[in-house]
């Protein structure tokens, strides 16, 4: 039947987009988590413009690859992700950082 055929085509694709736009949410919160980690928070401005620019790079690049074609809603994807990821690492910054007013305890060297 051509008719359940096509539902059934329609079913995979949106399986297929859901999925392509997760794994890109996921991907940049992963990037961002791994920047975010090893940089200073002064800096954190700085790392969210430039994984926007490599965001916004990707995009551009599929001007020039077939079948592609670059999307300002992909780019926003994938900045959301980012952005998700600086926020998880501030949040869990919070929670295993020192109370405050306390201090970590340094070595010393005699």
């Amino acid at each position: 039947n051509a008719k359940a055929s096509e539902k059934e085509r329609l079913k995979i694709t949106k399986r297929w987009i859901l999925a392509d736009k997760s794994g890109h949410f996921l991907l940049f919160s992963i990037l961002a988590l791994s920047l975010a980690a090893g940089f200073h928070r002064q800096r954190y401005m700085l790392l969210i413009i430039v994984i926007a620019m490599f965001a916004g790079t990707t995009e551009v690049m599929q001007f020039f690859v077939n079948d592609r074609t670059p999307q300002i809603r992909d780019w926003l994807i994938d900045f959301g992700g980012a952005v998700s990821g600086f926020i998880l690492f501030a949040a869990a910054g919070k929670k295993i950082s020192p109370a405050a007013g306390h201090t970590m305890p340094q070595e010393t060297i005699d």
